[in-house]
């Protein structure tokens, strides 16, 4: 009578083993969603930084032309100071410019580690329900020959 109940925790098994082989797959496709969505979003920093640096030239282009307007009214383009001014002006666009580079640069950096994270989770989670589904199946069949007394 026990043969029956054997084949049944056997059977049970099998059942619980294919389902942790679904759930690993199920965590493997959506880490790579997940890494998808984060390697649009990195796409979508590197637009805007870029966006960010050419609004910092134009504000900046904007700004030169307003004081050369004032300067022509006041003292004159030809003051060493008015030169000296722009001159400062110029360096700290290239300042901001440089600074925003590599913030971008870095926050790439750090959505790439984000990826790739994200992809490791995935084909570990996967691996480990392949392992578990295994060891399961193992204990399975142990179980059912040791209940059948055979």
């Amino acid at each position: 009578m026990a043969f029956p109940f054997a084949l049944f925790g056997l059977i049970g098994s099998f059942v619980s083993a294919a389902g942790q082989i679904q759930a690993g797959q199920a965590a493997l496709t959506e880490s790579q969603i997940n890494a998808k969505n984060l390697q649009n979003e990195m796409e979508m920093n590197k637009v805007v930084a870029k966006q960010n640096i050419s609004e910092r030239i134009r504000n900046y282009e904007q700004n030169v032309s307003q004081n050369i307007a004032q300067f022509a009214i006041g003292s004159g383009r030809a003051d060493r100071s008015v030169e000296a001014f722009m001159m400062a002006q110029k360096e700290t666009v290239g300042k901001d410019i440089k600074a925003m580079g590599q913030q971008s640069y870095l926050q790439s950096l750090s959505d790439k580690s984000a990826i790739a994270a994200e992809r490791a989770r995935g084909k570990g989670a996967y691996t480990a329900a392949k392992i578990s589904a295994g060891t399961t199946l193992l204990s399975g069949v142990s179980n059912y020959y040791t209940t059948k007394g055979g």
